[in-house]
């Protein structure tokens, strides 16, 4: 995204939605942007929060990354050993991620910025052994930790898997292989999701997701902007963005399995169930998930929305076996 698109961006956010939470991440890496920490400070001086994403295999400026204050920067990871980690995380380099932990480390306290960072580690039938590594090795570096159950995704491949007479896309061998490593097993959970069936949705009514050319997209779960551009971000209001949206037909189709409960993670606690009964019984105790369960159940029920926030970086940064 060029500079000056960006910052109109920020200025129309900054008029029409107020003090917002603006992740600089959607189906991309933020950090190969040259111009990252310029927009960072931009968005922190009109008083937002900004939240950052990385695989973290290229991570250069990161001490004015840093310095440009961003609320929290999340590493994905799918292991600790290469051997594991490549099979999920295709081309990537465990050792380079890990050595990049360490300067990320150093540059944090370096810096003193009060960045909140941690990693969000993919759970797959495959790396419950490296989670416990993963787990150490972050905490050893000051960063919290938070693991969650892969998915399939996006929303259009998983409907193909799901209707593929009415879905354009196709199931590939390559997709089934990774169906086939899910430690949520796939059609446990969209029968789960669909038992909670709402039509309310978290991604389609609290997020405006736009692609590099300002574009906006129907939700952050779907890739394809051929088919879900639904406007330009500058040129039409938030009322008329939302309408759109709301009468969008692939949000029916999402909505009739479940997918928007299950993309939300609005039952965890549920998919917690399903995943202890689908991995070893040797994972399910080692990695504590009738407490983990718990602490879902507490934080989705109980934690009113406006503290989700604060309460979730908590979690990130205390979480322990």
């Amino acid at each position: 995204m060029k500079k000056e698109l960006f910052q109109s961006i920020i200025e129309k956010i900054s008029k029409d939605y107020g003090t917002s939470d603006i992740h600089l991440y959607n189906w991309g890496e933020p950090l190969l942007h040259p111009h990252l920490p310029e927009m960072i400070e931009q968005i922190v001086r009109r008083g937002c929060k900004c939240y950052l994403s990385s695989n973290l295999n290229f991570m250069p400026n990161i001490e004015a990354i840093l310095s440009a204050k961003p609320y929290v920067l999340r590493i994905s990871c799918s292991g600790f050993r290469q051997e594991i980690y490549g099979v999920t995380h295709r081309n990537g380099n465990i050792e380079k991620i890990k050595a990049n932990m360490r300067l990320l480390s150093a540059a944090l306290r370096k810096t003193g910025a009060p960045t909140l960072i941690h990693v969000f580690y993919h759970r797959y039938l495959h790396n419950l052994d490296d989670e416990y590594q993963m787990m150490r090795f972050a905490q050893s570096l000051g960063f919290g930790f938070h693991p969650v159950w892969a998915l399939m995704m996006p929303a259009e491949k998983l409907l193909a898997y799901l209707e593929p007479q009415t879905e354009k896309n196709v199931i590939t061998p390559a997709d089934r292989e990774v169906i086939a490593l899910l430690a949520l097993p796939l059609d446990a959970a969209i029968k789960c999701s669909q038992s909670y069936h709402s039509a309310h949705c978290g991604l389609r009514t609290g997020q405006t997701v736009l692609d590099t050319e300002g574009n906006v997209q129907l939700c952050c779960g779907v890739f394809d902007w051929s088919r879900f551009t639904i406007g330009h971000f500058l040129s039409k209001s938030q009322t008329e963005l939302q309408d759109t949206k709301d009468r969008h037909p692939f949000c029916t189709l999402c909505m009739k399995y479940g997918i928007n409960i299950l993309y939300n993670n609005s039952i965890a606690w549920e998919y917690d169930r399903l995943a202890s009964a689908h991995i070893p019984r040797h994972h399910a105790r080692r990695l504590s998930l009738r407490l983990e369960r718990l602490k879902k159940m507490i934080f989705h029920r109980l934690i009113p929305a406006k503290y989700k926030d604060s309460c979730y970086n908590l979690y990130a940064q205390l979480v322990k076996y």
